[in-house]
């Protein structure tokens, strides 16, 4: 799905790159944006694919996926339907058992405590998390270069303003103070500062795919 969001806004920009109204300045700066977000692309593939790794290997949800599996819940909820007739009224009306959603796994790191680590897992996180925090930093710079563009003055995805502004650059904030250096692997991407002191208005990171799928289809709702 991401690499379909990505080859729309790059080819909808290609074709907004032909208009003649726009000026030399403006045509190098979409330019610009189109390079750009190529490289992202390519870096965004590397990035979620670690993360998936990462989160795939870790012994915590590898032993939580195993113990809350659909098997093991429906046996469990067939055994307590013994003894509860209300309980087994109702798996009765389901079919005779749970389907089990989708889940969302995340695993967080204390960057300053892994850092000392050393280990080749720790290694990984800390490649993963620069890497991720370069994506955002390529997308704020694509974000400010298309703002030069009479279609895009406004454009401003939330997402990526928030994860850039208050989570990378001014944690030191009174309406930030996402001042613990942590990083996670999520469900939806890597996510940066997951750890917060209590009582914080700092926003939560929602994962770097719901961030750029964001970035992305803002890019293509505005020239369609």
């Amino acid at each position: 799905m991401e690499t379909h969001l990505f080859n729309e806004a790059i080819q909808l920009l290609q074709k907004y790159l032909k208009e003649p109204q726009l000026t030399s300045k403006q045509q190098n700066a979409l330019s610009e944006v189109i390079s750009r977000l190529k490289s992202v692309h390519t870096q965004y593939s590397l990035v979620i694919k670690s993360n998936t790794t990462l989160l795939s290997e870790d012994p915590i949800h590898i032993a939580l996926r195993e113990t809350m599996s659909e098997e093991n819940i429906n046996k469990i909820m067939a055994e307590q339907a013994r003894k509860n007739p209300n309980l087994a009224k109702y798996l009765a009306s389901v079919g005779g058992k749970l389907v089990k959603e989708n889940s969302t796994e995340i695993s967080a790191f204390n960057m300053t405590k892994l850092s000392a680590q050393a280990t080749k897992k720790s290694r990984k996180i800390e490649s993963l998390h620069s890497n991720t925090e370069a994506i955002y930093n390529n997308l704020w710079l694509i974000k400010q270069r298309l703002n030069q563009l009479p279609k895009f003055v406004s454009f401003n995805p939330a997402g990526v303003r928030n994860v850039r502004n208050q989570l990378m650059t001014h944690t030191e904030k009174s309406d930030s103070e996402a001042y613990i250096f942590s990083f996670g692997v999520s469900t939806y991407g890597p996510v940066l500062r997951p750890i917060k002191p209590i009582g914080v208005k700092a926003p939560n990171d929602k994962g770097l795919k719901i961030n750029v799928e964001n970035f992305l289809t803002s890019i293509t709702r505005i020239l369609t």
